[in-house]
C-alpha cells in the first residue's frame, strides 16, 4: 500500500512509520522544513528503513495537491501542535495556532483526499489522529484539549455523514493517552511565553501536572504502534481506537465520577 503520515517525524509517527516500512509498505512521511528532512534521514540510516520524505505542510493548500499525484491507498494525519496557558490569559492568537493546524487543516486535507478518491472511485482509507485530552479537562492545556475535542466531534460527525451518504470510505478516529514524547512537557512549558501574565499560582500547578505526567505516561508505545499497524492493513478498520488500556479505564472512570458527582 501507498501511505503517507504526516507529523512522522518523531514520536509515535515515526514508529509507526518504521513498522509499516519494514512490512513492504511505501511510506510517505510529510515534513515541514530542510531541517526536518534532514533529522528524519539520519533516523533513517542509523534504523536501516526506508521511507520517503516529501514537504507536505497542512497550511499549505499547494502541498495538499499532491494528494492528487501520489496515488494513495492510506492518509494517516498525525500532525499536531501544543500551545499551553490558562484560558483566562493565554494570547488567542496561539489558541488559533491550536485550531487551525489541529482542526482545520486536517479537515481540508480530509475533504480534499475523499474528493480525490470519489472522482477516481476509489475507496479511501483515513486515520485521524486526536487525543484523549479531549474528554478531560486539564488546566492549562484548554487550548490544545479543546481543539481536539472539536477534532474528535468532527471526525464522529462525518463517520456518519458516510454511513448515511452510503459511502464506504473508511474514517478510524484514534485517540492517544499520554505518552513519553516530550509533548505534553512542551505545552506546559510554553505557558509563560503564551499568556499575558503568569502568577506563581500558574507556576506552581504547572510544576504537580509535570508530576502527574511523570506518573501517568506510557514510556513505551510499541504495543499502540502495532494495534495502528494492523489495523491499517485491514479491509475494514475499526472507527475508534485508544490507548494504553490503563488510560482509557482511567478516562471511563473518570466519565462515571463526572455523572455521579457534577
Amino acid at each position: 500500500m501507498k501511505i503517507l503520515i504526516t507529523g512522522a517525524t518523531s514520536g509515535l509517527g515515526y514508529a509507526l512509520a518504521k513498522v509499516l516500512s519494514k512490512k513492504g509498505h511505501f511510506v510517505y512521511v510529510g515534513v515541514k522544513t530542510e531541517k526536518e528532512k534532514q533529522n528524519l534521514e539520519e533516523k533513517m540510516i542509523l534504523d536501516k528503513t526506508i521511507l520517503f520524505p516529501i514537504s507536505f505542510n497542512l497550511l499549505d493548500e499547494k502541498d495538499q495537491e499532491q494528494l492528487e499525484t501520489l496515488d494513495l491507498d492510506v492518509l494517516f494525519l498525525q500532525a499536531g501542535i501544543g500551545e499551553g496557558g490558562c484560558l483566562s490569559e493565554i494570547n488567542l492568537s496561539k489558541m488559533k495556532e491550536n485550531y487551525e493546524i489541529n482542526l482545520f487543516s486536517n479537515l481540508s486535507c480530509i475533504q480534499k483526499f475523499l474528493q480525490i478518491c470519489d472522482q477516481k472511485k476509489k475507496r479511501g482509507k483515513i486515520f485521524v489522529t486526536s487525543s484523549l485530552l479531549a474528554h478531560l479537562p486539564f488546566p492549562y492545556l484548554g487550548s490544545y484539549g479543546s481543539s481536539k475535542a472539536s477534532l474528535s466531534y468532527c471526525i464522529k460527525t462525518l463517520q456518519l455523514e458516510l454511513f448515511l451518504q452510503k459511502k464506504k470510505h473508511s474514517l478510524t478516529l484514534v485517540e492517544p493517552g499520554a505518552f513519553h514524547t516530550g509533548f505534553n512537557q512542551v505545552m506546559l512549558e510554553n505557558q509563560e511565553r503564551n499568556q499575558k501574565q503568569v502568577s506563581w499560582i500558574d507556576q506552581k500547578i504547572c510544576r504537580i501536572e509535570h508530576l502527574i505526567f511523570v506518573l501517568i505516561e506510557s514510556f513505551s508505545f510499541t504495543s499502540f504502534v502495532n494495534c495502528l499497524s494492523k489495523e491499517i492493513q485491514k479491509e475494514n478498520p475499526q472507527k475508534l481506537i485508544r490507548m494504553p488500556k490503563r488510560q482509557v479505564i482511567g478516562f471511563k472512570l473518570y466519565q462515571l465520577y463526572s455523572l455521579l458527582f457534577y
